[in-house]
């Protein structure tokens, strides 16, 4: 493909844009990206940090928004440029059932988003009697 451009300004000034001949490549992106998601535990003690890992494969950068849903229903929202985020402390203080989702969005704004589940248990709640 090749290409000429003229463009006028109010000032009669005249400019040509070209890209002489050469050629170049023009990527279609009509998929969403495909999105992975893990976790390096499935059951914490509250307080305790997980990791969520995300990543995606597309034909364009991606960019992550990680949400921490809570037993509550309150969120925690990261948005890692590296698809990392851990959560601790005042984040998984409730004991219950949590999930994580992942949103990949690349650049033309498709999305896919993925979600995983763990849960949290209070120290004494989790002993074992004999």
């Amino acid at each position: 493909i090749s290409f000429k451009i003229i463009s006028n300004d109010s000032a009669g000034n005249i400019a040509n844009f070209t890209n002489g001949n050469r050629s170049f490549n023009i990527t279609l992106d009509g998929s969403a990206p495909s999105v992975t998601l893990t976790l390096d535990k499935s059951r914490i003690e509250t307080q305790q940090s997980i990791k969520a890992t995300c990543s995606a494969n597309d034909t364009s950068p991606v960019s992550f928004t990680i949400t921490l849903k809570k037993p509550s229903g309150a969120t925690v929202v990261k948005t890692p440029l590296d698809g990392k985020a851990t959560f601790s402390a005042l984040d998984t203080g409730e004991a219950g059932s949590y999930s994580i989702d992942c949103k990949g969005e690349d650049k033309v704004k498709l999305a896919t988003t993925k979600t995983v589940e763990f849960s949290s248990y209070y120290a004494g709640d989790d002993a074992v009697s004999i």
